[in-house]
């Protein structure tokens, strides 16, 4: 991360990197996901008597179905940007991967920040999304706000709306 980018992640709230995983390990990531996602899905499901599981298609604990998770972790073109933010010293509190199909929702498509903790100009977490699949607005590129970390509350939906952003 040089200089620059810091400073743009610092103002904005989020960077754009593409390329840090290769084709191959996307699509291998895909298939373990899917598998993942059907057991997850049956777990809920058996103790929803009845009920839908509103948030399918989230993993709560990635490495707990493969190790290609803690592998990516290691990948140098994805760590130095988390080391040079938060220090070699940082920690992993939630893997989580979240996958829609069209025109579906989950916890992921809800005005949600990732941390309850505030503390203004103190990073104290940052997130890592991974695109296994190209996001564009025709299949639901994830939506987020700019500078929304700077907020000590959730905005509200007609705020985020009209401010919001797409990662394309």
């Amino acid at each position: 991360m040089n200089l620059k980018e810091k400073k743009f992640f610092l103002k904005n709230g989020y960077l754009i990197k593409e390329n840090i995983l290769n084709f191959t390990t996307c699509e291998k990531i895909k298939k373990i996901l899917n598998k993942a996602i059907l057991k997850e899905s049956n777990f809920h499901n058996k103790f929803k008597k009845n009920k839908i599981f509103k948030d399918y298609g989230m993993v709560m604990v990635c490495p707990y179905y493969n190790s290609i998770f803690l592998e990516i972790l290691k990948d140098e073109k994805l760590i130095k940007y988390i080391n040079y933010l938060l220090g070699k010293e940082s920690i992993v509190y939630a893997y989580t991967s979240s996958s829609m199909a069209p025109q579906k929702k989950n916890f992921s498509s809800r005005i949600h920040r990732d941390t309850k903790k505030f503390i203004k100009e103190f990073i104290t977490n940052i997130g890592c999304t991974i695109s296994l699949d190209d996001f564009i607005e025709d299949n639901g590129a994830t939506e987020f706000l700019p500078k929304s970390h700077l907020f000590s509350k959730i905005p509200k939906k007609l705020e985020f709306d009209k401010k919001k952003k797409n990662f394309i």
